[in-house]
């Protein structure tokens, strides 16, 4: 079994955003439960997803380069709020982050290996539309 580490962000203090936690918890839960993957730690903080020094997320950050687990996360927005920053983290390739809601490949497919995919696909359309050209 996979170990991971969970971390969970809700913007402010407020009354309601009380769910927002177990809202993610859930999430996260049931993408774990469904691959085979254990909960070892969680990290969880009330902060801006504009703020891209959050101690939490950098104590995530720092353990799971420590232990070589991945960090998951119920969607993208939980881990930022700005593109920059939150592609700098999902392209660190010292950490790996999953993202429960866009599943295990996303790492994958924000990596590179779908921009390879979408060539290979453009170049069969190409050679395909070439050759039914010349049946004309």
């Amino acid at each position: 079994m996979i170990q991971a580490i969970s971390y969970l962000r809700r913007s402010t203090e407020l009354e309601a955003q009380d769910k927002s936690y177990s809202r993610q918890e859930f999430i996260i839960n049931d993408f774990c439960q469904r691959e085979g993957i254990a909960i070892v730690k969680t990290f969880s903080e009330a902060a801006s997803g504009a703020d891209n020094n959050r101690t939490q997320l950098g104590l995530a950050i720092e353990s799971a380069k420590k232990t070589g687990m991945p960090i998951i996360v119920s969607s993208i927005s939980r881990l930022s709020r700005s593109v920059s920053f939150g592609s700098s983290l999902l392209e660190d390739k010292s950490i790996k982050i999953i993202v429960a809601d866009l599943g295990m490949e996303v790492d994958k497919f924000l990596r590179g290996d779908a921009a390879s995919k979408i060539t290979k696909d453009k170049r069969l359309l190409e050679k395909l539309t070439t050759d039914e050209m010349k049946k004309v």
